[in-house]
Parts: C-alpha cells; sequence; structure tokens
C-alpha cells in the first residue's frame, strides 16, 4: 500500500521544546479517516510511541492486529482518528459511548466522536448517502476541533494529564523502553552543583539514575527543594513521551483539562505543559 498521501497528510504543525529536554508538538489528523492509508499510517504512528518510537516494520500487519487486540475490539489507537457521525441516522448515533465520549458539533449537523467508538459499534457497517462511515470521503470526515499533541514529559506530571479521561492518551511503554533522560530545572541545581563536575547532560542522567529515594529526601530537606519534585525519585523525573488528543467541542475534555491544569495548585511543570497546549489550540 501506498501511504506517500497520508504521509504528507498527517504531519507536525506546531513545535516548543521545553525544559531540557521535553516538548510539545501539534499534528494535523484532519485526514487521518479519509483513507484506508491514512487511517493505517496515522494509528500505527500512534501506536509506535509504545515501542519508544522505534519503528513499524509492516504497518499493514501492526494495523489488523490492533483492530482486534482488546477482547476482539480496536484498541486505544483507533482513538485518535476522528469521526463525525452525521444526525440524519437518528438515535442510533446516540449508541456510540463505547469508550469515549463525544456530543454535538458546533453546528448541530453531527455527532463527534472517533473510529475506535465507531468501529466497536457494528464495525463500521453504518452507511451514509451510499457511502460507509469507515471508507468515507474526506467531505464527511468531520475534524475541526480535532487536536492531536505529542508531548514530552516527566513522569512526575504524566499522571496529572491520565486523570482526565475524557481525552485519549497512549504512553510509551515501560515495560519495553527503559527511561533514561532526566529532566532539570533551576529548583534542581543544589544537587547538580553538589554531584556534577560539568554541565554535560550525560552527567546529570548519571546522577538521578544512580540516585536512591533515601538520597533524594536528604537533598530536599537539606536544600528546601520543592517536594514535588524528589518524591517520586529518579522515576519522577525521568522523561516518558505520550499523544494526547480530544475535541475541544467536548466540555468533559479539553476544558475540564484546562480548567484544572491551568492554575494552582497543578504542579508549576504540569501548568506550563498546559499553557503551551492552550496556546497552541488557539493561536
Amino acid at each position: 500500500m501506498d501511504f506517500t498521501q497520508a504521509e504528507q497528510d498527517i504531519v507536525e504543525i506546531k513545535h516548543q521544546d521545553l525544559w531540557n529536554g521535553g516538548y510539545v508538538k501539534k499534528f494535523d489528523f484532519s485526514k487521518a479517516n479519509s483513507s484506508e492509508a491514512h487511517r493505517i499510517h496515522a494509528v500505527t504512528m500512534i501506536a509506535n510511541v509504545c515501542r519508544g518510537d522505534k519503528g513499524v516494520k509492516d504497518r499493514e500487519v501492526l494495523y489488523k492486529k490492533l483492530l482486534t487486540e482488546h477482547n476482539g475490539k480496536p484498541g486505544e489507537v483507533f482513538q485518535f482518528v476522528p469521526v463525525m457521525y452525521p444526525t440524519t441516522l437518528g438515535e442510533q448515533t446516540r449508541q456510540f459511548g463505547s469508550f469515549v465520549k463525544f456530543g454535538n458539533d458546533a453546528n448541530d449537523k453531527g455527532m463527534l466522536t472517533n473510529l475506535r467508538a465507531l468501529l466497536a459499534d457494528g464495525d463500521g457497517q453504518h452507511t451514509i448517502y451510499g457511502k460507509s462511515l469507515y471508507n468515507n470521503s474526506t467531505r464527511l470526515v468531520m475534524s475541526k476541533g480535532f487536536h492531536v499533541f505529542k508531548i514530552k514529559i516527566p513522569m512526575m506530571i504524566a499522571a496529572h494529564f491520565l486523570k482526565h479521561g475524557e481525552l485519549s492518551f497512549m504512553q510509551v511503554s515501560e515495560r519495553t523502553n527503559k527511561l533514561r533522560k532526566y529532566y532539570y530545572c533551576e529548583d534542581l541545581l543544589p544537587i547538580k552543583q553538589s554531584t556534577c563536575f560539568t554541565g554535560n547532560e550525560e552527567e546529570w542522567n548519571n546522577v538521578c539514575y544512580n540516585f536512591s529515594q533515601h538520597t533524594f529526601d536528604l537533598y530536599r530537606k537539606k536544600f528546601r527543594i520543592r517536594q514535588e519534585l524528589t518524591n517520586k525519585g529518579s522515576h519522577g523525573l525521568s522523561y516518558t513521551t505520550m499523544w494526547v488528543a480530544g475535541w475541544e467541542q467536548d466540555q468533559y475534555g479539553w476544558d475540564n483539562f484546562f480548567g484544572v491544569r491551568r492554575k494552582k495548585p497543578s504542579q508549576l511543570e504540569t501548568r506550563q505543559v498546559a499553557d503551551v497546549i492552550y496556546k497552541m489550540m488557539h493561536e
């Protein structure tokens, strides 16, 4: 299968680096459901993060596996393909909700959902205007307001993101990948000054990797370092990568996320990431 067009359509459109190794990237998934090649490319791109972004040998084989990986149903990665289900199909649209919530679009022309919910409810066999919603034309792909981000953040704040269940997430698997790059900020300067002889980044990574939780606790008490930076030890400072997506029109998704994560008492680093995502969405 030729993925050339899909690779040209599903691309990074915004990028901002954070701290010493983090980032926020915004992607255009507006055509992710416009063809089979687009769907395969989008889904396997998301799934690749679980493998530490090491690449996918055969996208079509992986896609078929992901279609049934959850007890015969599609996996979470299909939540990243946006779908508008036209209201002309009536109340059966209300059946979508097996995995992710959705709602009306701004003009009340359809229900906003995703490919995972669509496939779980009848394998995408519903049709509109004689066309299958699974294999529809781009004019039926409702994506305005569907935002997809790839972020690299410290583990200590990853849980803050994952609590927002109305959004979709896919994170690097620690079962098969080791996290070996560590977050740094000026609040951690006392540790760096006491342990690092140079400004080499690898030296900082080695310090964090070898520190015990007890050592972190001693430094926190001695130098009054922010407790949230040290309470989870080196694992909390290690960087993880994840994808996050959701409909802007869903008040329980991004609205809830920003309402909680852009203000105190959310951790400083959480607020910083949330602010960047908010800015990218509203520019």
